[in-house]
């Protein structure tokens, strides 16, 4: 999107400190560079999935532990590689 409608968007959503007097406009920069960034490593990830996927092999995927990584999220991960077959009969 043009980066007036997304300063418009955020003004509007009551971002960028429009009520204060504050730009919206200085958000739009970084926050479409994240974007690209982000467009970039999701595209790169679908890739490598599809080339492991034609391995095939076993592939097992855990997600993000948005909270960082503790001994409950090495647990919570153990349990999702079981419910996946990992470590099943050994």
């Amino acid at each position: 999107p043009p980066p007036a409608a997304v300063a418009k968007a955020l003004s509007a959503a009551g971002l960028g400190g429009a009520r204060r007097g504050g730009k919206a406009e200085r958000l739009v920069a970084p926050l479409l560079e994240q974007a690209a960034e982000y467009a970039e490593r999701h595209t790169l990830e679908r890739a490598q999935h599809s080339v492991l996927t034609g391995l095939g092999l076993p592939l097992h995927e855990l997600p993000l532990l948005t909270g960082g990584m503790d001994l409950a999220g090495v647990h919570e991960l153990s349990a999702l590689l079981r419910e996946q077959g990992v470590g099943a009969g050994a």
